[in-house]
């Protein structure tokens, strides 16, 4: 992964409202990252273009739940 704009958002925004975790089943190793958002946010475009960011770089699409009063966006 190249240092940019790009991974400089992703990193950010997972420090303020990221979340991973890795677990071993006994045969391999598996794990996600996950986002929260409020589900009041009027900054939509910030789960937007979390997921855009997220296919341009490993090219894998974000499952977006909404859960009680938030919105998780989960990369597995």
């Amino acid at each position: 992964i190249k240092d940019n704009y790009d991974t400089g958002f992703l990193f950010g925004l997972f420090l303020g409202d990221g979340h991973a975790f890795l677990n071993n089943n006994g045969k391999t190793d598996i794990g996600c990252v996950i986002f929260y958002f409020g589900i009041t946010e009027k900054e939509q475009r910030s789960i937007d273009k979390l997921s855009n960011i997220v296919k341009k770089l490993f090219n894998k699409t974000l499952a977006i739940k909404k859960k009680n009063n938030m919105i998780i966006a989960i990369l597995y």
